[in-house]
């Protein structure tokens, strides 16, 4: 939390010590009311990545712990205090246990901060909180040379929604500055924000999508007009609420707050449209960095309760070796797929859930709608809204199927011929269009989310590497497609699982509406080893690319160990 200063200062504390206890730290600071899972989950975290020294500070109240206070009077319409500690963890030890020396403690071995609230309630009762939390994303520490440290995400684990963020340690006084790259996350007080706060904050605060001042819970209730002054403006609960008393909020709502911040949304309903996989609607936008706010249903057999819940999803895992890809489309597996998205290769969906933690996985056949979502007591989607940029309109599922469509269709038709005798008269290879147009059936697609600016650089690194050369004409082109575009890359199972390769690219214009995104309109250009093809006018045009090349990946999301 940026320029919020402790009372006092105090030294850093060894997480080695014999005597030491996370567990006995969490009761030290967490009262009987509120949900500790989500700070367990952050101390296991911080032991996982070896944690060695940490501070703790009880914070004078800024501006939004102030605003966190007010609420909370509001709803009970009596006094409630409140009181704020700052855990921040470290991966050395310095001897002496002072943190004001970089050399000592360097800015890179900061794990992790959370600023813990307690609310003082009436009736001698509390609620304490993870009102904000930021943790590296999980990493290893590679030993290196001159006893340097290489730090490097875990194998296949791919963090797509992450920020720098400032914090601080110390007191106004004599303070010290900090910067972390991580997702943020934030816990519901059931008082005055309630889980799809919590969403809200996590994926908007989490992603650069919207270029925002942070998120706070005071912040959302203005836009939404809850002051807690009747029954239906409030959220959350206490003792005593009328029936009637608002206790959450509705997905119109989650999508208002994003308009009002200057983003868009693309929603589906599961419920209502159960032939929509959840997976496949989802990972195009996380791939993309898009922070997508799940839904979730189910119920709950020990409480005999409907359970309705929202998560953020901001990143996935990815296992090459998993068996079911080729084997479903191999066996006859039902139903019946055309393609294979590369979702089957998606182990876990990375989310944080106020309930549980930060970067905890989510298997992804974990919430399918195997039965009827009405009759499904299992956990269950419900619905997807993914945050995107203004320009965006359609979703990436839509536009993979037509880019899919588009494959096949050219595989199968006498287009097929004509590319064919085209590469054959311009001396450019034609091997790989014949294995595509053979395993036309067994083609994976991956979609994902791009600008014109951050596409053309990926085709100015082919031309830096020799394996593509832009005529003038062809740059033109490039420079008259919209400005947000989806990327359907086309490749084959073992040169997705082998080689992170594609044999070319499909794309569709991102701002189309669902009712224009299979028009000849929406179609811009398609590109194969040899040939690139343009749907405004049918034309086909050399194309350098003789063999398959990699796909479109951010550096920094790509983990040093991968498989």
């Amino acid at each position: 939390m940026k320029d919020t200063f402790a009372k006092e200062q105090k030294p850093l504390e060894s997480c080695q010590a014999p005597s030491f206890s996370f567990y006995q730290l969490i009761d030290d600071l967490w009262h009987q009311g509120g949900n500790p899972n989500p700070l367990h989950r952050l101390c296991t975290l911080m032991r996982k990545m070896k944690v060695k020294s940490f501070i703790r500070e009880e914070l004078e109240l800024n501006e939004e712990l102030l605003e966190e206070q007010n609420m909370a009077i509001q709803r009970y319409n009596q006094n409630v205090g409140l009181t704020a500690t700052r855990l921040t963890f470290f991966r050395s030890l310095p001897s002496p246990l002072k943190w004001d020396d970089p050399n000592e403690l360097p800015d890179d071995h900061l794990l992790g901060y959370a600023v813990i609230a307690t609310l003082e309630l009436p009736d001698d009762e509390y609620r304490t909180y993870l009102l904000e939390s930021v943790v590296r994303p999980p990493s290893i520490w590679i030993p290196g040379v001159e006893n340097d440290l290489s730090i490097e995400p875990i194998t296949n684990y791919y963090v797509h929604n992450t920020r720098d963020f400032e914090t601080t340690i110390g007191t106004e006084g004599k303070s010290r500055p900090l910067t972390l790259t991580g997702s943020f996350f934030a816990q519901q007080n059931d008082i005055t924000h309630v889980c799809a706060h919590a969403a809200l904050r996590m994926a908007i605060n989490s992603s650069s999508t919207l270029t925002t001042e942070k998120l706070t819970n005071q912040r959302i209730n203005e836009i939404l007009g809850i002051d807690f002054t009747s029954p239906e403006k409030c959220v959350g609960h206490i003792d005593g609420d009328p029936p009637e008393t608002k206790t959450g909020l509705n997905y119109q709502e989650l999508e208002a707050v994003v308009r009002q911040l200057g983003g868009r949304t693309v929603s589906a309903d599961f419920v209502q449209n159960t032939a929509v996989e959840y997976d496949q609607f989802i990972y195009p936008f996380v791939e993309s960095a898009c922070p997508v706010i799940l839904g979730i249903e189910g119920w709950n057999f020990n409480r005999s309760s409907i359970i309705s819940h929202v998560v953020s999803v901001l990143g996935h895992t990815l296992n090459s070796d998993r068996w079911e890809p080729e084997a479903r489309s191999g066996y006859g597996g039902f139903p019946a797929e055309s393609y294979t998205p590369v979702t089957a290769w998606v182990g876990h969906y990375i989310i944080n859930d106020d309930n549980f933690g930060m970067y905890v996985t989510l298997p992804s056949d974990m919430l399918r709608n195997y039965l009827v979502p009405s009759k499904n007591p299992n956990l269950h989607a419900t619905r997807a809204i993914a945050i995107v940029p203004s320009g965006v309109r359609l979703s990436g599922l839509l536009a993979e199927g037509m880019a899919v469509s588009f494959v096949q269709s050219l595989a199968k038709s006498e287009w097929m011929d004509q590319f064919v005798i085209f590469l054959k008269q311009t001396g450019l290879p034609i091997i790989w269009l014949k294995r595509l147009a053979q395993q036309s059936d067994k083609i994976v697609s991956r979609t994902l989310l791009q600008t014109k600016s951050s596409y053309r650089q990926y085709i100015d690194g082919l031309v830096q590497r020799g394996q593509v050369t832009l005529t003038p004409e062809i740059r033109q082109r490039f420079e008259n497609m919209p400005e947000h575009i989806w990327v359907s890359e086309i490749t084959l199972p073992h040169l997705y699982t082998g080689n992170k390769h594609k044999l070319g690219d499909v794309i569709i214009d991102a701002n189309a509406t669902d009712e224009e995104h299979s028009t000849v309109e929406s179609f811009q250009l398609a590109w194969f080893p040899g040939f690139i093809y343009f749907g405004s006018d049918h034309q086909i045009l050399p194309w350098g690319v003789r063999t398959h090349v990699p796909l479109i990946r951010e550096e920094e999301t790509v983990p040093l160990l991968e498989w």
